[in-house]
């Protein structure tokens, strides 16, 4: 009888402490979601913010190269 409470208290011990690994694994798995959905959306903001940055100076190039024509 003895052995039988033992195993019983073991199994839920062992139960508890799978509960409790199995939670904090979906904690940090839910985590990691949020900084990677985080760290893509500012990837994506600061690509867009280069691209934009890229044709405006394409931009004001080609509008100073055809002044520069004109003067010429």
């Amino acid at each position: 009888m003895m052995r039988r409470t033992f195993l019983i208290d073991a199994g839920k011990r062992i139960g508890g402490a799978s509960y409790r690994l199995a939670i904090a694994s979906w904690r940090s798995a839910s985590f990691l979601s949020v900084m990677a959905t985080q760290t893509m959306t500012a990837s994506m903001v600061g690509a867009l913010l280069l691209m934009t940055l890229a044709c405006s100076l394409y931009v004001i190039g080609m509008g100073l190269g055809h002044v520069g024509g004109i003067l010429r």
